[in-house]
């Protein structure tokens, strides 16, 4: 090792082991312990990893100048002891100090286009139990419309096709339908003489951010169908002039290029029984269903400035206690962000990071409620900790679908529930302890509203009032106070726009924070106690106040 190297908390690793990814990077950094400067027994952290497989160089920035040294001088005195353990056995590393002081985000690469604009889509092919020929997959996706170009590679130990269509519409189509459903096809014969085999696989698309799809030559993982297309254009402005016969054409083409040609084809059913492959539902037979398990199931709508990024969602151990059994996670999940965010904007999609601990991009309609949510979400002290809410360079929360059954609940986009119903901007705050209740029906008796946010966390007693407005039928306002913010954040991240059966009445409960927030220790006459309560309601002459007050505590 030559030269004088610059500590720098930035730690770079040359020739890293092949299928390595940006988490495995994480956790070795992680795996450390050293001594601070106090004299206390500490484990190395990891702020942030950056894996080129191009190059195969990878980064790791380390939480503190000192245990990027602590390893560093590890591997100095004894290389053995940096190593990565991978299940193909143990890699030695080949590790120097970076010459940048923290890893910044890559600037997005100039032949980029907004992904809600492209007509390619990134495809992997998860669970591949065989070998898949491009031909198969070229059938497979013509039948949406007109495939231009496959290539396919391996990335992170995942086999990935890119397929590129004339238009975005198609592209669209094609995502809507086959985004998390699994094929089978028909693989090689193992051996010169043996029958061809059988495989399955699971489609994950997402749209791709490349504007065109280019490659030097063509061989078995790049492939151009400019002549195919040509071919099959040709027979299609036949049968249109009654030359050929549609069906008895391709028939014959099939069995010339030895491909099963499916029985739709650029969207057109022309073979067979009008079925799609995989087979849609019996009551689209001959047809492409355009709306296939919820809204927005293609290529999403969006544009830079529609999106913020929440990083720092930190929470603590007692949430766990105030989930319900399907979010009890212990944190937050995309869920609760949907119904927390949609009180600032019309909401269309969240997506969780998994790769980031504690960050999301969530989707809203437009760039005015983008910022909307930025100017009351960010900067709140939640946990011990302020969120961090800016805007995203992305253009929409696209995720995979496919994903496992844990990781789709907790991360995924949300497509099938409503969004929750928007306040009036001039209603909008800040999160507090105090929350508004609005349009909540006459009848709906304060003590059961408790109830049901006692279950979320400490509350306060809630008061309620008829709206007085007599063109108003039914209706009303109610005001809920939890002992702190965090409270109040949970019982809106759980509550808001939720279906609720409270008092015998069903309705949807919408909830903002409030502009004025009570407390605890406010000298406001608002009752505490029972023995309070009794003495309002006496006040106010009964029932006719609408009082009824109850403590609570967790």
């Amino acid at each position: 090792m030559s030269g004088i190297m610059t500590a720098s908390p930035v730690l770079m690793i040359r020739s890293v082991p092949t299928g390595v990814t940006e988490k495995d990077l994480e956790a070795w950094a992680k795996g450390y312990t050293f001594v601070d400067r106090d004299g206390h027994q500490q484990h190395t952290t990891c702020v942030k990893s950056l894996l080129l497989t191009d190059r195969m160089i990878g980064f790791v920035q380390m939480g503190s100048i000192d245990e990027a040294k602590h390893i560093m001088d590890l591997y100095i005195s004894n290389p053995d002891q940096v190593c990565m353990r991978r299940p193909d056995g143990t890699h030695l590393l080949n590790l120097i100090y970076s010459d940048k002081q923290e890893i910044r985000a890559q600037p997005r690469a100039r032949n980029q286009i907004p992904t809600s604009e492209t007509r390619i889509l990134l495809v992997v092919l998860k669970n591949l139990s065989a070998t898949i020929m491009m031909d198969e997959l070229f059938w497979i996706f013509s039948q949406f419309g007109t495939v231009e170009k496959l290539s396919s590679f391996t990335k992170n130990l995942k086999n990935q096709v890119l397929v590129q269509y004339a238009s975005q519409e198609q592209a669209s189509l094609a995502m809507a339908y086959l985004n998390g459903r699994s094929i089978t096809f028909s693989s090689p014969p193992q051996t010169p003489n043996g029958a061809p085999g059988t495989g399955s696989c699971q489609l994950a698309i997402v749209p791709s951010k490349l504007p065109e799809l280019t490659f030097k030559n063509q061989d078995q993982k790049n492939r151009d169908y400019s002549q195919i297309n040509e071919t099959l254009k040709w027979q299609f402005v036949q049968a249109r002039l009654s030359q050929v016969d549609i069906r008895s054409a391709l028939t014959q083409l099939g069995q010339m290029w030895q491909w099963r040609i499916r029985d739709f084809l650029w969207g057109v059913w022309v073979l067979g029984e009008g079925w799609l492959d995989p087979q849609q539902e019996a009551q689209h037979q001959g047809q492409i269903p355009v709306n296939t398990g919820g809204p927005q199931r293609g290529i999403p709508e969006g544009r830079v400035g529609d999106c913020v990024h929440i990083s720092k969602i930190t929470t603590d151990k007692d949430i766990e206690e105030k989930l319900t059994d399907v979010d009890r996670t212990g944190d937050f999940t995309a869920t609760m962000l949907w119904k927390l965010c949609g009180m600032y904007g019309d909401i269309v999609a969240v997506k969780m990071l998994f790769k980031y601990e504690g960050s999301a991009i969530v989707q809203f309609k437009s760039s005015e409620y983008a910022k909307a949510c930025i100017e009351y979400l960010g900067s709140v002290p939640l946990w011990g900790a302020k969120w961090d809410v800016k805007q995203s360079k992305n253009a929409n929360a696209m995720h995979w679908s496919g994903a496992n059954t844990e990781l789709e609940s907790r991360m995924c986009t949300i497509l099938t529930d409503e969004p929750p119903e928007v306040p009036p901007m001039y209603n909008l705050a800040k999160p507090c302890n105090s929350l508004v209740l609005w349009d909540v029906p006459v009848g709906v008796s304060q003590g059961d509203l408790v109830d049901l946010f006692a279950s979320r966390g400490k509350t306060m007693i809630g008061t309620y009032g008829r709206v007085v407005d007599a063109e108003i039928k039914h209706g009303g306002t109610a005001s809920v106070v939890m002992e702190t913010v965090e409270d109040a954040v949970v019982a809106c991240a759980m509550l808001n726009g939720t279906q609720v059966e409270v008092g015998g009445y069903e309705f949807i409960l919408k909830v903002h924070f409030d502009k004025t927030p009570r407390h605890f220790d406010d000298d406001d006459g608002f009752p505490r106690t029972v023995t309070e309560a009794v003495a309002k309601v006496g006040q106010l002459h009964g029932a006719s106040a609408g009082f009824m007050a109850r403590t609570f505590t967790a």
